[in-house]
């Protein structure tokens, strides 16, 4: 039987009449269901025979790109919490002048990117020898292209403004230490913790840096470690994490220690959470799901509006979330699979980046017309700005250069 699973085509499932059938040409429940018995099944086989379960194509997906499998509604996710972070952005810049308390605290959508990536990276390379030389490769091509030009961009706004509007120019936009930092993503580590030119290109610095210090540790432990004990405790830790931050809420939690500790049970729940759904074939009810969505949700509009906290404590429901949607249950997972919410998710990267490059200009403009304090304005121009200066940048800058990168060091290794 192992033998006759391992001839079937990737993303397929065979018939009673024995010939194979593309999943994802099934519709959504038939898909579902059938998804569900293939794991089932292959776990079984796992310890009776000698399938390579490990390997990814040999578990079922939603949707084949590559040979891999395509989690639609954490791509719709990821677009979600792109346009939440600019929300915020947007809530924070608006009060500015009239001092009133933000309505939206988008603190914790960088949360989501952590877990997402854990989830994410785990899935791309773990399971399978692993080419550290092509990992950073890839990693290059996707981080800092866009990085670069958004700081750039944002430097010469600063010196733009400076010398048609006579505005001064930021201290750090001057200091060569701190264009360096910027360059190299360091702003945000301990020991630095500088003025970051791209404000929320702090998590990208984070970010960076779990690749080539955290993620290879993941690797050795991905290989023979028992996952169950290291999910709760990683699950216990985040939410403890959540409260200490409620505690010192006079740090600044996006630099310094408070900033790794994020990033690194953010990236390490998002590899346990992959492990369970590798490992298990278990499932967690719809409504439960949306239960912890909601509650998330709650903690960012709700939670500061009734008390001084910011709604830290919803951290581990974001990994329920995540892995809920790893099963595609629940009303959030089927509406975030929609594709407006999945085309967010593909220029999400460029939403986080850029816009603060709408953002910034915006906030002169409708001072002139005497409209900074209004939210309706702000939230009107400056989403529609930032789709539209993504959209661009996802396109024509984004894409080709993470081509061009990969394709050229490839061509040139070749003629080496």
């Amino acid at each position: 039987m192992a033998g006759m699973l391992k001839r079937i085509p990737i993303g397929s499932i065979q018939t009673l009449e024995g010939r194979p059938l593309l999943i994802a040409s099934l519709s959504r429940p038939a898909r579902r269901n059938a998804l569900t018995v293939q794991r089932q099944v292959l776990l079984l086989l796992r310890y009776t025979t000698q399938i390579q379960t490990d390997s990814p194509c040999y578990w079922g997906c939603s949707l084949i790109r590559g040979q891999r499998q395509y989690f639609p509604s954490m791509d719709g996710l990821r677009g979600f919490a792109a346009i939440a972070v600019m929300v915020a952005h947007i809530d924070i810049m608006s009060k500015l002048r009239s001092g009133v308390p933000p309505f939206f605290q988008g603190h914790m959508a960088v949360d989501v990117f952590f877990v997402l990536s854990g989830f994410v990276m785990s899935h791309s390379y773990l399971g399978k020898p692993l080419d550290w030389a092509e990992f950073a490769k890839a990693r290059f091509a996707r981080i800092y292209p866009l990085h670069i030009a958004s700081a750039l961009g944002l430097l010469c706004l600063a010196w733009t403004g400076q010398l048609i509007f006579s505005i001064e120019v930021p201290q750090h936009f001057r200091d060569p230490q701190e264009a360096v930092e910027e360059i190299l993503l360091l702003s945000a580590l301990p020991g630095f913790e500088g003025q970051v030119w791209n404000s929320p290109s702090w998590s990208i610095s984070i970010e960076w840096w779990i690749y080539f210090s955290l993620f290879p540790v993941i690797a050795l432990l991905n290989r023979r470690s028992s996952i169950l004990p290291i999910a709760i405790g990683l699950f216990c830790m985040y939410g403890a994490f959540g409260i200490l931050i409620d505690m010192t809420s006079g740090e600044k939690f996006t630099r310094g220690w408070f900033a790794v500790g994020r990033g690194i049970l953010g990236f390490s729940l998002g590899w346990s959470i992959w492990r369970i759904w590798r490992d298990t074939p278990w499932m967690l009810s719809g409504a439960f799901i949306d239960l912890c969505g909601l509650a998330i949700l709650l903690a960012w509009f709700a939670v500061p509006q009734f008390s001084t906290s910011d709604g830290w404590f919803a951290l581990p429901l974001i990994a329920i979330v995540i892995f809920g949607f790893s099963r595609e249950v629940g009303l959030f997972s089927r509406v975030l699979s929609l594709r407006p919410f999945v085309w967010l998710g593909d220029i999400s990267y460029s939403i986080y980046l850029t816009h603060m490059l709408v953002l910034l200009p915006l906030k002169y403009a409708l001072s002139a017309f005497n409209l900074d304090d209004n939210f309706i304005a702000w939230l009107m121009f400056g989403t529609g700005g930032t789709l539209f200066l993504s959209t661009i940048s996802y396109y024509y800058l984004e894409k080709p250069a993470r081509k061009s990168i990969r394709s050229y060091q490839w061509r040139k290794m070749k003629l080496a």
